[in-house]
């Protein structure tokens, strides 16, 4: 049976641009269904699934952050990787993004060798998480699959976004080590990220409100990052 190709949903207002980069990514491989507001994409959502979805933080009728937010409303899509299109670097946007539940962030303009590889990186995470059993990460009442990206606490399973689930996958690989936030950043988001400090610190609290009284045991080390405790 022939393997169904990844389908990108891409939300961009410039024309000129988003039929560049749809027909990159298409020459790349991939499926695009491109709308050039949130409306008819939201609208499209509520009858597919994505398995990427890519947005410019600047659209004609919501905001990139508002969309984002949309695309998470939903349990069943709660890990599709988003990544954030922006002509903006300022730190506040980025931190905007992160904060809705993007998973990366890209300037414009950008190299289309970086915006695939970061493309494929998104993809490859939200496939582990998909995949079948395997190996176990635990610690007291919490289990985390590798391979298949299943987080129980207590038995009871929980929904974690791509980078919640790699933070949390990091801590447990690394019990009682204080991890610099040029650790976490390398490990979690890759070695050319540019991701700011107050990015990290608003996923891994995210995590911890996830993770409920669990959360306690990602201490904060002031100046330097987190170190997953015991107890």
């Amino acid at each position: 049976m022939r393997k169904p190709r990844t389908l990108i949903l891409f939300v961009e207002d410039d024309e000129s641009f988003a039929a560049a980069l749809s027909e990159l990514l298409g020459c790349a491989g991939y499926d695009v269904v491109h709308f050039s507001e949130s409306r008819g994409a939201a609208e499209w959502l509520g009858w597919h699934k994505p398995d990427l979805v890519i947005s410019d933080m600047r659209l004609p009728d919501i905001s990139g952050v508002m969309f984002c937010g949309l695309v998470r409303e939903a349990a069943e899509r709660s890990t599709i990787p988003v990544l954030m299109l922006s002509a903006v670097r300022e730190e506040a946007e980025k931190v905007a993004a992160f904060a809705a539940g993007a998973d990366d962030y890209v300037v414009k303009p950008f190299s289309t060798r970086e915006f695939l590889s970061r493309v494929a990186a998104l993809l490859r995470r939200a496939a582990v998480q998909q995949g079948g059993s395997g190996w176990c990460l635990a610690s007291g009442g919490i289990s985390v699959e590798l391979v298949s990206g299943e987080v129980r606490i207590r038995g009871r399973r929980v929904g974690l976004r791509s980078k919640e689930y790699s933070l949390l996958s990091m801590f447990l690989k690394r019990k009682g080590q204080v991890l610099p936030y040029s650790v976490i950043r390398e490990v979690v988001w890759g070695v050319d990220s540019v991701v700011v400090r107050s990015a990290i610190k608003v996923a891994i609290s995210r995590l911890r409100k996830k993770l409920g009284s669990y959360g306690r045991r990602i201490k904060p080390i002031t100046g330097l990052g987190y170190r997953w405790s015991e107890k």
